[in-house]
């Protein structure tokens, strides 16, 4: 059929790019290997499914007895979640319910015949819109209609009787394996048993060579992008200029990798094809199998078990180092097997038959006897004459705007001739395999229309690529322009940058004049910095001394303090509610009056004191360091009046921790009193420490006076320098454009 279409269209003088390919208008070489990565198989009528299956208008209703479109589609639309449903399942209606609504692909698997009406409105996509809500009627329900939505509808019967209603709601594809397809599958299998490390090579060349198209094609759409995105002067575009030469390398390198994998497939394609006599073979006994299913229905076989008895073959086969010899040794055990495997299954009067099948297709392939001579054997001279069709030319679609006037004419007429061939071959699948195929305008109108769409899909895109590349290169051609004014503008620049530096020399001559005179002083201020900072060790030096002393009294006076912390209002309240307190008690709180420095030294007083709320608190608060000696000859003498204050621990809780303190009190007035000379001599060397910051303060105004000077001197120096720079990055600037310039040129090369 393509050919003779094809041949119509150039005997009807219409330009047509040879070769023509349906796939090289409507995929992508990256496209397909995606493809055959998911489980697709890479001959043309796959790809002509994949393409059908994935660009149809409508969903498809896949012939699927070898399971291939099955498998595929599970593994192309694992990502999206696909649910696999059966009209058998109870709750497949709900579940597509949701799946429509947030668009999740569906998949009924093992459809018969009859397809449940209920799914009529989703496979004709009569999508309604009201009020801006787009829906489907599902059942007697209304459903919210997402566009990513796809269903998919797949088959395990060879030859299905569908209703001719179904051939317009769905586009029904034949994925029923051809003998080319499965020869080739049979030949990755033959190669992958006798030369592994070739057939793993190859297929790592197939994922390397995907990659590296992909790469080329997303680095062309980021030029053009860039290209079509820049504004302003693209010599100031850095990032444009360095995309540019980036993928002017990395293209480089990567047309290099797919000419060297080229070659690579081409080399290791001559080693498969050695081994296609064997998978020519295989190829054929599947379908002389497959044909017996036409002598009787019970005769089926699935790939599946036949790719079994195929490996089998293949491991029992007599192994030998010459070629040749070892394919007709896997060739005749192959056949056998197949024999042997065909017989198990089949009634005896049928094997004959079966034995006759495959001696045919053997002859035929082997091109000993045509298909001509065994129709005259088996039907005699019998000739079928079709009557002629007046040709449905008023649902032809109307000319398209952009094909010259004098070959529209012709294209319809061509239309016309592919539609009326459909017909006839149909009626001869009819005879010949006994399967129905529908004819019917709406098929072919949808075909058409989906053709047209993605025609002029891929037209849009290419003449937006060829804008984008258009106006990148104007860009290049001003960008070379500009190129002799920077090189104008640069000489006088030059110049200017000489003279600036100029000045700038004077400048520093002058500051470093200035300069020494406050060294000068900066040394005498030095040596005085020297002195002050020894006074300084000697004073740290004493005062450290000075603290060492008091830090051996600092713990039990923090040990005492932590005791006053464990007390509470609670227990200060139950001493003041002692009428007459224990001897011991009464003195502590006595001593602690003292320390205090309250003049009345009595339990009144003692309950005075104890009576302010914040009593605890300034006790631990208390500056230790303003306690008289008189004081503590006072507090020791008060001590001494009572024999009991060893018990105060049993006596009073509160009472013994005013005891802990007083007594850590004493201590640290013991301390502070051999420290207090130190403190003293600390003082002196301070206000000796004064003089000589004062001495210093004196030097520093000087020194500074003279840098307000070098600071004037320094002000216009920075104003040179400032000014030079600037000139010397519009230098810079001016030769990263000469730089950016002959980059783009280069790249435009």
């Amino acid at each position: 059929m393509p050919t003779t279409g094809s041949g119509d269209v150039q005997a009807r003088g219409v330009p047509l790019t040879l070769p023509f390919t349906i796939e090289r208008n409507l995929t992508n070489e990256v496209e397909i290997s995606g493809w055959n990565s998911e489980g697709l198989p890479p001959d043309e009528l796959s790809v002509q499914n994949g393409i059908l299956t994935t660009r149809a208008s409508r969903f498809p209703l896949c012939i699927d007895p070898q399971t291939q479109a099955l498998t595929w589609i599970k593994k192309k639309e694992a990502k999206n979640n696909l649910k696999v449903l059966s009209f058998n399942d109870p709750q497949f209606l709900r579940q597509l319910e949701m799946a429509i609504k947030y668009g999740i692909p569906v998949l009924f698997q093992d459809v018969n015949e009859y397809i449940d009406p209920v799914v009529d409105n989703v496979l004709e996509k009569n999508i309604q819109t009201e009020s801006g809500r787009t829906f489907v009627m599902l059942g007697s329900s209304e459903v919210d209609y997402d566009p990513h939505f796809r269903m998919y509808l797949t088959t395990k019967l060879a030859n299905p009787q569908f209703n001719p209603a179904a051939y317009a709601k769905a586009v029904v594809i034949n994925y029923t394996v051809t003998v080319q397809g499965l020869e080739d599958q049979l030949l990755s299998v033959v190669v992958r048993a006798e030369r592994a490390d070739l057939e793993e090579q190859r297929e790592s060349l197939i994922l390397e060579t995907s990659a590296n198209k992909s790469l080329l094609s997303g680095l062309e759409d980021s030029l053009l992008r860039e290209l079509a995105t820049s504004t302003g002067n693209m010599l100031d575009n850095v990032e444009l200029v360095n995309t540019l030469e980036n993928t002017k390398s990395k293209a480089g390198e990567v047309m290099e990798k797919l000419t060297l994998a080229e070659a690579t497939t081409k080399d290791i394609e001559i080693f498969r094809d050695g081994y296609r006599p064997v998978a020519k073979r295989g190829s054929i006994l599947f379908f002389v199998l497959s044909d017996m299913a036409g002598v009787n229905t019970m005769y089926q076989y699935s790939l599946s078990s036949y790719l079994d008895v195929f490996s089998f073959s293949l491991r029992k086969a007599m192994p030998n180092v010459i070629l040749s010899r070892r394919l007709r040794n896997i060739i005749d055990m192959l056949t056998k097997n197949v024999y042997d495997y065909g017989c198990t299954g089949i009634f005896e009067r049928h094997k004959l038959l079966y034995s006759f099948q495959m001696d045919i297709k053997l002859e035929q392939s082997e091109g000993n006897v045509s298909q001509m001579e065994l129709d005259f054997f088996i039907k005699g001279n019998v000739s079928l004459e079709k009557s002629a069709r007046a040709c449905p030319a008023s649902w032809i679609p109307g000319p398209v705007q952009k094909i010259p006037e004098e070959f529209r004419p012709i294209i319809v007429e061509h239309v016309v001739h592919v539609h009326m061939s459909v017909a006839r071959y149909s009626v001869e699948f009819l005879q010949r395999l006994r399967r129905n195929n529908y004819v019917t305008p709406k098929h072919y109108m949808d075909y058409l229309t989906n053709y047209l769409s993605l025609l002029n899909e891929k037209d849009s895109f290419i003449v937006a690529q060829c804008e984008r590349l258009i106006g990148g290169l104007a860009k290049i051609e001003e960008a070379n322009v500009q190129l002799e004014d920077l090189n104008a503008k640069l000489a006088v620049q030059k110049v200017i940058v000489a003279e600036q530096t100029l000045e700038c020399e004077v400048l520093v001559k002058e500051i470093t004049k200035a300069t020494s005179a406050a060294v000068v002083k900066q040394q005498v201020a030095a040596i005085k910095s020297v002195e002050i900072t020894q006074q300084s060790e000697i004073i740290s030096e004493e005062k450290g001394e000075a603290m060492e002393a008091l830090s051996a009294a600092l713990p039990a006076l923090e040990a005492a303090r932590l005791a006053l912390a464990d007390l509470d209002k609670n227990d200060i309240t139950e001493i003041r509610s002692f009428a007459t307190p224990p001897e011991a008690v009464q003195v502590v709180c006595e001593c602690v009056v003292i320390i205090r420095g309250i003049k009345d030294v009595s339990w009144k007083g003692a309950k005075g004191m104890m009576a302010d709320p914040n009593f605890l608190r300034n006790l631990q608060e208390m500056n230790c360091d303003l306690i008289t000696q008189a004081q503590v000859k006072a507090v020791k003498a008060h001590m001494k009046k009572s024999k009991k204050l060893d018990t105060m621990q049993s006596i009073s809780k509160a009472g013994y921790g005013l005891l802990k303190f007083v007594i850590a009190v004493l201590g640290y007035c013991a301390v502070y009193k051999e420290v207090k000379p130190k403190q003293d001599k600390v003082e002196a060397l301070e206000k000796e420490y004064s003089e000589a910051v004062n001495y210093l303060e004196s030097l520093n105004r000087e020194i500074n006076r003279l840098q307000k000077t070098l600071d004037g001197l320094n002000a216009k120096y920075e104003t040179a320098i400032l000014r030079r720079q600037e000139l010397q990055e519009e230098t810079d600037i001016m030769m990263r454009r000469l730089v950016a310039a002959d980059k783009l040129m280069s790249a435009k090369e």
